[in-house]
């Protein structure tokens, strides 16, 4: 397998796993049981964390990728990174025609809507794993303050978090775009700021979030661009894949992950707060 041609997409590759070309060794084999396994956790993990807790060693997923005409673990994950993340018209539901006028129309177009929120809400058990979840919330638990900030199709879910986070009692800020100096005056070294914006990225959000990395804040974004614009900038990304209708995005992934975060956020602090009460009696 040398010389053969590095697949294009993670379907290809996965048949290559299923059945490669010439026999695997015994640590081959069972590195690729490993990342077909594992698929979910490619694109948002680091090698070494690829294999923590498994017998397969990093050189030997290096050795695989090479082995299927991959360059190595890089190449791998901007394949998985690539379904994952890549252009919103690879998702787009798009109407089929016009139809017949009144009811017959509504009803599927309804159903279109229904069935690609479904399918947004679904995906999230592949673009997010929950350890990365469980960081993320972690990293809100332990802020001072959170800082949130997001805006065009962003807002709804930027102010639904900042909503949740407040009932939850957990003290934040939403910043409300442009860039306002008395609210980026107020992110103090131990805040975190949980940033949202979607392709085509706000540069308002960008900037924001820029100015927070300058001052050393740590930043969780949750987009739909892995390794690009936010999540370029962010200490961990938690990646959406919103479904479009007539290229209208909805936002119920987003809504979901949202609150999943916000009340995993709520329950580790109140976990810390409780041991820190015992602990003083």
């Amino acid at each position: 397998m040398k010389d053969m041609a590095a697949p294009g997409t993670v379907e290809a590759l996965q048949a290559l796993l299923r059945n490669p070309p010439v026999a695997l060794s015994r640590r081959l084999t069972e590195c690729a049981a490993h990342i077909l396994e594992n698929g979910n956790r490619i694109a948002v993990s680091t090698l070494n964390e690829l294999v923590e807790g498994s017998s397969i060693q990093p050189s030997t997923v290096v050795r695989l990728c090479q082995a299927l005409g991959l360059s190595g673990f890089s190449e791998l994950q901007r394949l998985y990174r690539s379904e994952y993340a890549g252009p919103a018209t690879r998702y787009n539901l798009h109407l089929q025609g016009p139809g017949p006028r009144g009811k017959t129309s509504r009803a599927s177009l309804w159903g279109q809507f229904l069935d690609a929120n479904r399918q947004s809400v679904e995906g999230l058990i592949d673009t997010v794993p929950i350890d990365t979840l469980t960081a993320a919330a972690k990293m809100l638990a332990r802020a001072e303050t959170v800082h949130v900030v997001g805006c065009r199709g962003a807002f709804a879910v930027a102010c639904h978090l900042a909503y949740t986070l407040d009932r939850l009692n957990l003290p934040v800020i939403q910043h409300l775009l442009p860039p306002n100096a008395s609210l980026t005056g107020t992110m103090r070294p131990n805040d975190v700021v949980l940033a949202i914006t979607f392709a085509p990225h706000a540069p308002q959000t960008i900037d924001v979030t820029s100015i927070a990395k300058q001052r050393g804040l740590p930043v969780v974004a949750i987009t739909d661009m892995l390794g690009q614009g936010l999540a370029g900038l962010a200490d961990l990304s938690l990646n959406v894949r919103e479904q479009t209708v007539n290229d209208l995005r909805g936002l119920s992934a987003s809504m979901t992950l949202g609150t999943a975060l916000a009340v995993f956020a709520g329950q580790l602090r109140e976990r810390a707060e409780a041991r820190a009460t015992r602990a003083k009696g």
